[in-house]
């Protein structure tokens, strides 16, 4: 058992995939369940040599027999059972010996040996959630061959649902009407009327949008996206934005956020920004 460890791990030579398996143990009635990681090996022999167990007490039951024996090691339980595991009782034999802990599995012995053998080398066997270099490089070609080259050089990648889209309902209506909302506020205020046509013009000619024809449009399979423009009039660059709302609900009650993929956060959490403020004299806030 490994208390730093993050995950439980069993070698190859007992499964041959992702598991998950319950644990029994010889000595007493403990039984439990977990999953575990198959790799290769777990970790090398242990104890790295022969220990002397003639002064050990005679009366407790070990959860390995033979432990103190070096053997291959083909289960590693890690800290999400370890402390679970552990009884109260300890048993410290002198400073040259491990000490004996009392677990639901039986009796352990950790610690330092004493012993005239020197340790020629220190083997590490460290575990990370790093794909290995050539299935990196297998899954990006996967992934360069799911895009689709249009005739005019553009690249189209389909979105990413992460559940079926069939679940999204009607939503022209809904569209429809909250654009005529939209149109008849902009009647009374004809500059802002301009810049909305104006971007949507220029949003259809850079290819961003096209003309649907009859047949596309009464597609049942369509999300229609509701819209509106922001106004800022003191901006330098973009006076009018407009915002297409995916996250308007269909009559099934799910928007077209609902059954996509969440991209991952990538800006620093706030907690984190400001821990780091306590190691500067000054700090300089900016909006880009």
């Amino acid at each position: 058992m490994d208390s730093g460890a993050m995950a439980n791990f069993v070698s190859e030579r007992l499964m041959k995939s992702r598991i998950h398996a319950t644990v029994k143990s010889s000595k007493t009635d403990c039984t439990f369940s977990l999953d575990f990681l198959v790799v290769l090996r777990v970790t090398g022999s242990l104890p790295s040599w022969k220990l002397d167990v003639s002064n050990w007490p005679k009366d407790i039951r070990l959860t390995d027999p033979k432990s103190f024996e070096p053997n291959r090691i083909d289960m590693l339980i890690g800290s999400e059972k370890f402390y679970d595991l552990m009884d109260a009782g300890k048993i410290r034999m002198s400073v040259e010996l491990p000490l004996l802990q009392e677990s639901r599995l039986g009796w352990l012995a950790a610690g330092p040996v004493h012993s005239s053998e020197s340790i020629a080398c220190v083997r590490i066997h460290q575990v990370m959630p790093v794909e290995p270099a050539d299935e990196r490089l297998d899954e990006l070609m996967k992934r360069f061959w799911c895009i689709e080259e249009q005739k005019d050089g553009r690249y189209v990648v389909q979105l990413p649902f992460r559940v079926d889209a069939e679940l999204l309902g009607e939503s022209r209506n809904q569209a429809v009407k909250r654009f005529k909302v939209l149109e008849k506020r902009l009647e009374a205020y004809p500059n802002t009327k301009q810049m909305y046509s104006n971007f949507i013009k220029e949003y259809i000619e850079l290819g961003h949008a096209r003309y649907l024809n009859t047949e596309e449009a009464t597609e049942h399979n369509t999300y229609y996206f509701p819209q509106h423009c922001v106004i800022k009039p003191d901006s330098s660059t973009t006076k009018l934005r407009v915002v297409i709302a995916a996250s308007a609900k269909t009559t099934t009650n799910y928007s077209l956020n609902d059954v996509l993929m969440s991209a991952p956060t990538i800006q620093s959490s706030l907690f984190d920004i400001i821990l780091k403020w306590r190691s500067h004299i000054y700090v300089y806030i900016g909006d880009s």
